[in-house]
């Protein structure tokens, strides 16, 4: 995977933050739909992060890619068709102007899916976390803020937490039959204007 969004951005002559850039464009792929979307939304990209000119559109493998993923999102929506109509839903309260086409709610409805699981997902983690007696102050669809211990210096407290990710990342893994998922620590950073902090618990 790491290599293949070099080879994207490679291909794009992409030189600023390649990996970030080529990542962006295979999340922002995930909610659209094939061919004239898929296209127009290639085109933006390649202007925002000011891509080589000429060449093919579509970067080695990404045709491919896209085509597979859209068929197995369309699996997906299949299998819960509370995100459909939840997506049918929130269509229907948009202007009518501004509505998809009765038969295209599918990237809304995906986000909608995506949003759900991740945020099921991560919700586990903090249950986990808690019977390691780690403190979750914060939940979010994507992560959380999590408390280092109390005792111990600050590098003592992130590599305790380090491991503790690392167990019930694998714990999820196990239970749920997922492939892929892991939970790390991203660095935070405090704002200068924000009150000082006890440097253990940051």
């Amino acid at each position: 995977r790491e290599a293949w969004l070099l080879t994207i951005a490679t291909h794009y002559g992409i030189k600023t933050r390649p990996r970030a850039a080529a990542k962006k464009l295979i999340m922002a792929l995930q909610y659209v739909h094939p061919g004239t979307e898929c296209t127009k939304q290639i085109v933006s990209w390649r202007a925002r992060h000011r891509a080589k000119p000429g060449g093919n559109l579509y970067a080695p493998q990404l045709s491919a890619y896209i085509t597979q993923f859209y068929k197995a999102r369309e699996w997906l929506l299949m299998r819960d068709p509370t995100a459909m109509r939840y997506a049918v839903m929130r269509n229907e309260q948009k202007p009518k102007d501004e509505r998809r086409a009765d038969d295209r709610p599918g990237p809304s409805a995906f986000s909608a899916l995506l949003a759900d699981r991740e945020f099921d997902a991560i919700s586990e983690v903090a249950a986990r976390l808690a019977a390691r007696s780690f403190k979750t102050v914060d939940v979010i669809h994507d992560g959380l803020h999590v408390l280092r211990p109390p005792t111990g210096t600050y590098v003592e407290g992130g590599e305790r937490l380090t491991a503790a990710l690392a167990a019930v990342s694998e714990e999820i893994r196990r239970t749920r039959r997922w492939r892929f998922f892991k939970v790390r620590i991203k660095p935070f950073e405090v704002p200068e204007s924000a009150p000082m902090l006890d440097e253990a618990h940051i």
